[in-house]
């Protein structure tokens, strides 16, 4: 049997959605906070052992607004990079990604 050929075909993405990459983001941020608010809850369980409720406070209301506010920050990040990438690639190019079939 003949060996088919790879063949390889560069293309550029030239234009991204930047609310579609800021939506990308804040789900990646949103995710990175529920594991540093997995940490948060055990530092509260501790607290609450040792009879800090002020400390559980703090830390279920950090848990709450930081998951939010990261995520929004995520969302900001991802569509502000949208539109400096559309502005860069629009001069000089965009990236170029090799393709295989």
């Amino acid at each position: 049997m003949a060996e088919e050929k790879q063949v390889e075909k560069y293309v550029a993405v030239k234009k991204v959605d930047p609310v579609s990459i800021g939506k990308y983001l804040a789900g990646i941020y949103l995710l990175i906070f529920m594991i540093i608010g997995a940490f948060m809850i055990v530092g509260g369980l501790f607290a609450l052992i040792m009879g800090e409720w002020e400390l559980v406070l703090i830390g279920l209301g950090v848990a709450t607004l930081g998951a939010a506010f990261y995520a929004m920050i995520g969302f900001v990040a991802g569509v502000i990079g949208g539109f400096i990438y559309n502005v860069v690639a629009s001069k000089m190019g965009g990236i170029r990604i090799v393709l295989e079939w």
